[in-house]
């Protein structure tokens, strides 16, 4: 694993919890951080390099900031390594379009974007393979993550500091997500319109965002907000089909069946089920749902939307 940060933990559990693999390094610039993510038998490193001229390993997991993943991605697949790379995969799809121009013809990377593996998300996508199409949808995704606390504070910029100096924030950093599951659940992506907006002085990003989508048969709005009053302070996903709310926060409600989810064990989950799902296609040489090529669709889509948006205002 390249990157001890936030995510990492998450990345961590999930290999430990998947079947016939071993976590056995850990490399990060910041050696202290990396030793407190590693276990006993886990060797530390401060770079990809030093990683692997000593260790043997199958595969590498980059969960570091997003202007560093081409580098990463193109040695560890020069060196003969799968590997697994948290979204998005450039800062830019031209950037995108040369990581994968670099690799060698042999090379087995998969996009890391794991909100399509959601356990909501999976079981709803169950559901409509066995139903029609709907006609349209209306996903919100918003947070007070970007309201001041009673002391000053803004509860997402504790969490994520990074957030406060992205020039390209909701959409580049949330809304992507939401994208992948639309292109997931109905099928190829249009975007029609968009409009963005900054409401927090502490960012300089956009913090608002709508946008006109149409995906496969279906079209509708996908909005997202960080300064949602009465919202929680972490995003949470509230996802109507043809005027029914079908997803609210953890749980889905759709033509009789229910079910819930904790918001911890969900977002867990869905870093297990990604993380199974590659190395269950590593073991049966298997494509991957969301190869590196995917991750230039996704940040095409989101160029537009910021030139529709700069367009509109």
């Amino acid at each position: 694993m390249i990157g001890a940060g936030m995510v990492a933990a998450h990345h961590k559990i999930a290999w430990e919890r998947c079947a016939d693999t071993d976590l056995v390094a850990i490399a990060d610039p910041d050696k202290a951080r990396a030793v407190q993510r590693a276990d006993e038998y886990m060797k530390v490193f401060a770079n990809l390099t030093d990683l692997l001229e000593n260790t043997s390993v199958d595969a590498i997991d980059i969960a570091t900031p997003v202007e560093t993943h081409a580098a990463l991605v193109i040695q560890a697949a020069a060196a003969g390594k799968a590997v697994l790379c948290q979204k998005p995969l450039a800062p830019t799809a031209q950037d995108a379009r040369d990581l994968l121009h670099a690799l060698p013809s042999t090379a087995r990377v998969m996009l890391h974007e794991n909100w399509r593996w959601r356990p909501g998300y999976r079981a709803l996508q169950a559901r409509l393979a066995e139903a029609s199409p709907p006609t349209t949808f209306d996903f919100q995704c918003s947070s007070a993550g970007l309201l001041p606390a009673p002391d000053g504070t803004y509860p997402a910029l504790q969490r994520q500091p990074f957030l406060a100096k992205l020039d390209r924030l909701i959409v580049f950093e949330l809304l992507g997500h939401h994208l992948d599951v639309l292109h997931c659940m109905f099928g190829d992506v249009q975007i029609l319109a968009a409009r963005t907006e900054r409401r927090c002085q502490a960012v300089i990003g956009e913090d608002f965002a709508t946008v006109e989508v149409r995906a496969g048969a279906t079209r509708g709005r996908l909005t997202g907000s960080f300064t949602k009053r009465g919202a929680l302070t972490r995003p949470m996903d509230r996802l109507s089909l043809d005027g029914e709310v079908v997803i609210s926060d953890m749980v889905l409600d759709w033509r009789g069946h229910r079910q819930e989810w904790t918001f911890d064990a969900a977002y867990q989950q869905s870093y297990d089920a990604c993380i199974a799902h590659f190395v269950n296609c590593l073991q049966n040489d298997a494509p991957f749902a969301t190869p590196a090529a995917h991750g230039i669709q996704l940040l095409d889509w989101i160029a537009e939307i910021y030139q529709l948006a700069q367009e509109n205002r």
